[in-house]
């Protein structure tokens, strides 16, 4: 059992950098006093892709986690699609959230910083998933 809680401290992290990331992003944003609609509008779309890329990170690994050691979540292994069809849709969700980040127009420098952080959470991500599409698992 006592493997089970080092794995999954392990797992924590791993996951700690991308979470770190995504709320340094959120929080840039709050600092942002927007202007227009469309820029609001941008930045939420890039966060709601990072936030579901993280989610799907996150709850992934702990699922993996428990599975290995507890070999309950046997049937969700079966009804999910594999791993790697996940990577390649989150990749695309991650590089979707780049698309939009580039396309933020460059204001003052708290709009510069927040597209610069939500731009390094999107690459990360999609490093994250990249590298997990290539695992052999």
């Amino acid at each position: 059992m006592l493997v089970f809680w080092e794995d999954l401290f392990a797992a924590s992290i791993f996951a700690a950098v991308p979470i770190w990331l995504v709320l340094r992003a959120w929080r840039r944003y709050q600092a942002v006093s927007w202007t227009t609609n469309k820029e609001v509008f941008l930045g939420r779309s890039v966060l709601a892709l990072l936030i579901l890329s993280l989610v799907v990170i996150v709850v992934g690994g702990v699922v993996a986690v428990v599975e290995e050691h507890l070999g309950v979540m046997r049937t969700i292994d079966q009804i999910a699609p594999a791993p790697w069809k996940i990577a390649i849709v989150n990749v695309s969700i991650c590089a979707g959230a780049l698309l939009i980040a580039s396309q933020m127009p460059k204001g003052n420098r708290d709009v510069v910083r927040a597209r610069r952080s939500m731009v390094a959470a999107g690459m990360y991500l999609a490093i994250a998933w990249l590298l997990i599409m290539s695992s052999p698992h």
